[in-house]
């Protein structure tokens, strides 16, 4: 209801309002699972007890995680901010091109190049970093 209270303005009379609020309920419900999904992605194997209580060794890798992302964040403020929000939007949250298209507000040709052109340009400033790099290779995260 709330999407389509927001959204109610989009609508053009193409079609019935009925389908037109099936299309977007069914977008609302692809959008909730897709998230799902990533949030699963990012919690995989690690165990309950692990997120309740922390070791000392746990504190200092948790750190060191968070000083790693931070750097990350760091090199893609770097990026011109269309490539840097195209990136995260595909690769982090999951959003296919089209998608990214209408968000951004561009073509989707513009979009890809615009993600490909990210991605190199954040591989490029993360092999310039030769720590970061080390501690994502260590991480096991690829770069």
């Amino acid at each position: 209801m709330i999407e389509l209270v927001l959204t109610i303005d989009r609508y053009r009379g193409d079609c019935s309002l009925d389908s037109w609020i099936s299309t977007l309920s069914a977008h609302v419900v692809y959008k909730q699972i897709r998230r799902r999904v990533i949030e699963r992605r990012m919690f995989d194997g690690v165990e309950v007890e692990t997120l309740q209580t922390a070791s000392h060794s746990n504190v200092g890798r948790e750190a060191q995680m968070r000083d790693t992302l931070d750097r990350v964040v760091g090199h893609l403020h770097g990026i011109e901010e269309g490539k840097a929000w195209t990136y995260v939007l595909h690769d982090v949250c999951g959003y296919d091109l089209k998608e990214i298209a209408q968000i951004t507000q561009v073509s989707i040709a513009a979009a890809q190049t615009r993600l490909v052109r990210g991605r190199r340009e954040l591989e490029e400033r993360i092999a310039s970093d030769p720590d970061l790099a080390l501690a994502l290779a260590e991480s096991g995260v690829p770069s």
